[in-house]
């Protein structure tokens, strides 16, 4: 079975990790039975019968390395291993303290902008962190990526903005989070270090912090990951008139930043205005950073109404 799926061109790992909660059909197994995904000729969806949202997965060699939102629940950003994409264990988390000791209440807010209104209502202290329910909120849609010899996490914040943390040994102890933006209504980063050697960081928007949801950024980083060294600019705006002159407002999230082919794509999740999801990307070439064409979709398969928060993970065949 699993030199059979080393042969996958590319694994569409994690669209069908489903919360158990989802009305999914999954063979006619109960919730309560164990489940296990693993046929031995082949595998079913769900891989993971449980409520790992948002996942995002990143290959080292002949190992898969899983994370996902953790929200208020600690240990969070836990990590998942796999060598075959179907079966996982969990070996570990990455964040065990939060906002961590790089937080400062008293660190200037950064401005939204690009007319993005932003949301004034006051953000929960350190203190107040470890003390008061923070129910949905916290960790959201990480992005687990591998460069030069450690493993990183970018996760955002929709109260506080984007951090990072990073480590050589998934399964040890990761480094505390370094914030790279402090600013309310930024989510769902994703770093991407090009072959000049430069850093960028993919991220876009929570409606419920910043007033827009659907609007993607990408801002040059430093090669360590700790801080950005410009403002993001739009390189899409899901507000815009696409295809072909029909209006309407793409909800984008999840995006990922890849390079294909010597280009750049943006991918992400996108719910049209019929409220069924779509896989989209955008593509571009630049020589000052990934420049994408704004309103360009190169490419969309739907994936279902309730799939959400999928990765593209290059399998051992390239």
């Amino acid at each position: 079975m699993k030199t059979a799926r080393r042969h996958l061109k590319v694994a569409v790992a994690a669209l069908m990790l489903f919360m158990a909660g989802t009305n999914i059909p999954c063979d006619g197994q109960d919730v309560g039975e164990n489940w296990n995904p693993d046929r031995g000729t082949h595998y079913v969806n769900p891989v993971i019968y449980a409520d790992y949202s948002d996942p995002d997965v990143c290959r080292v060699g002949e190992d898969y390395y899983m994370t996902s939102s953790s929200f208020c629940a600690f240990p969070g950003l836990q990590i998942l291993h796999s060598t075959d994409l179907v079966n996982w264990e969990l070996v570990g988390a990455a964040l065990r303290d939060y906002p961590g000791p790089d937080w400062s209440d008293d660190r200037p807010w950064e401005v939204l902008g690009h007319g993005m209104r932003g949301d004034s209502s006051p953000v929960p202290g350190a203190q107040e962190w470890r003390s008061v329910p923070q129910h949905g909120n916290g960790v959201w849609a990480p992005s687990i990526r591998y460069h030069d010899g450690e493993f990183y996490i970018f996760c955002g914040d929709p109260d506080r903005g984007i951090f990072m943390v990073k480590t050589s040994d998934p399964r040890g102890n990761w480094e505390a989070p370094v914030w790279l933006l402090k600013a309310k209504g930024f989510i769902d980063p994703c770093p991407l270090w090009d072959e000049d050697g430069k850093a960028w960081l993919s991220f876009g928007c929570a409606g419920s912090r910043a007033g827009h949801k659907s609007v993607l950024f990408v801002a040059p980083m430093s090669a360590d990951g700790t801080s950005l060294l410009a403002p993001g600019r739009i390189v899409f705006d899901g507000h815009r008139t696409h295809d072909g002159g029909r209006d309407e407002v793409l909800q984008l999230q999840g995006i990922l930043l890849y390079i294909r082919s010597r280009r750049r794509r943006l991918y992400r999740l996108a719910a049209g205005p019929q409220g069924g999801q779509s896989l989209w990307a955008i593509r571009g070439e630049d020589s000052d950073g990934p420049g994408f064409y704004p309103g360009e979709r190169t490419s969309s398969g739907s994936v279902g109404r309730y799939a959400f928060g999928g990765t593209l993970v290059p399998s051992f065949s390239g």
